[in-house]
């Protein structure tokens, strides 16, 4: 039988969500996953978005395309610009800080 078991429990999905709001960026909070976790793998980073965030698994296979070292097709930038959008759909009316509507 082929099982998977995920790497991070509720609480690191709780992290995330709240480093988001605290403002940094979706590459930061994988990069320090990543630093936290050191086996976590590409899969791992994409459920654990999914969980913070309830999004669709095609919000997070742009995921796929990155790593850490920059050796991966999608640079820090291009990751974030796909995963602020997503998360911004699912998110619309919570402000970065969390506190409703903000103006940027």
């Amino acid at each position: 039988m082929n099982y998977y078991e995920p790497k991070f429990d509720e609480g690191a999905a709780a992290l995330v969500a709240s480093k988001y709001r605290e403002g940094w960026v979706p590459s930061r909070i994988l990069r320090e996953m990543v630093t936290l976790y050191p086996d976590v793998s590409t899969l791992d980073l994409m459920e654990l978005m999914q969980t913070a965030f309830n999004l669709p698994y095609p919000a997070v296979q742009c995921i796929g395309g990155w790593w850490m070292d920059g050796t991966g097709e999608l640079s820090d930038t291009e990751l974030d610009a796909f995963l602020i959008e997503e998360i911004a759909k699912v998110l619309p009316r919570c402000g970065r800080d969390g506190k409703g509507d903000s103006k940027q």
